[in-house]
């Protein structure tokens, strides 16, 4: 610890991860994110298999230092050991997770571990990654389901252009909630292509729908007009629900894809 800014720390954690270094901002600093945890008591858990109310114990703190903006979020060690508690015993279906809480647990088990090493490898262990894209994966796609609702409900009053738009969110909540299926949480936005391009071929049955071309063509629009509108709407939605169907049910993947491929 002898290079975090003492500023950063009123007490002494009992875990400290670092999350990103040296990313540079828009005055050309050095950026490096901390997770702090302490052993503070946590706040009461319900039963053994409710999730825990992951919040931080203060604002976060930054520090400028060596040309650096030093960040540090401040947690409850406890909090996160009874997250992955009920991570590891409770099925994907049983709670929902938010997807705050999933990008929290999964920068947690990918930082570096400054302070409490044994700590950290021990609560990885633990915690189930797959089992959290999971989780992350039905949260998002509870998500798209919403706003594909939303979009129907908008294009039966006759609202083609406010439907389309709602398409084109409800495509992003989808792609976001099969990358998540396949491993890839999205904290960025304009990352989406470059992942679905980078699903090997194979590995995610229904990315030959939600593909790059399809995913990109309707961000964009290009095949969208006025008189057209309603059809076009209507076939965004369509893949959408396929790929909501699929991740609800991996068995039927494939035969969900032929399907829908067919009706193209």
């Amino acid at each position: 610890m002898a290079d975090v800014p003492e500023a950063l720390l009123e007490r002494r954690p009992s875990v400290l991860l670092l999350v990103d270094e040296d990313h540079r901002d828009l005055l050309d600093h050095g950026s490096v994110s901390l997770l702090a945890m302490y052993d503070v008591r946590s706040e009461m858990i319900d039963a053994p298999t409710d999730f825990p109310v992951l919040r931080s114990i203060t604002a976060a703190t930054q520090h400028y230092c060596d040309g650096h903006r030093w960040t540090c979020e401040h947690w409850r060690r406890g909090d996160l050991e009874a997250a992955a508690g009920v991570l590891e015993q409770v099925a994907a279906d049983d709670w929902r997770i938010s997807i705050a809480d999933v990008h929290l647990l999964e920068r947690v088990y990918r930082a570096t571990p400054i302070l409490g090493r044994t700590w950290h490898q021990s609560w990885c262990r633990q915690l189930a990654l797959s089992c959290l894209h999971a989780h992350a994966a039905r949260a998002l796609a509870r998500k798209a389901a919403h706003v594909v609702e939303v979009a129907t409900v908008l294009l039966t009053r006759g609202d083609v252009a406010a439907a389309a738009i709602a398409a084109r969110v409800a495509s992003e909540h989808v792609v976001d909630a099969l990358l998540a299926g396949a491993g890839r949480l999205m904290t960025e936005p304009h990352g989406r292509c470059r992942a679905l391009r980078e699903i090997p071929a194979g590995g995610l049955p229904v990315a030959r729908l939600v593909d790059v071309d399809w995913f990109w063509d309707v961000q964009r629009m290009t095949s969208y007009t006025e008189a057209d509108g309603p059809s076009w709407v209507e076939a965004v939605l369509g893949t959408c629900l396929t790929a909501l169907a699929a991740i609800e049910s991996a068995e039927i993947v494939s035969d969900l894809c032929e399907l829908a491929e067919g009706k193209r």
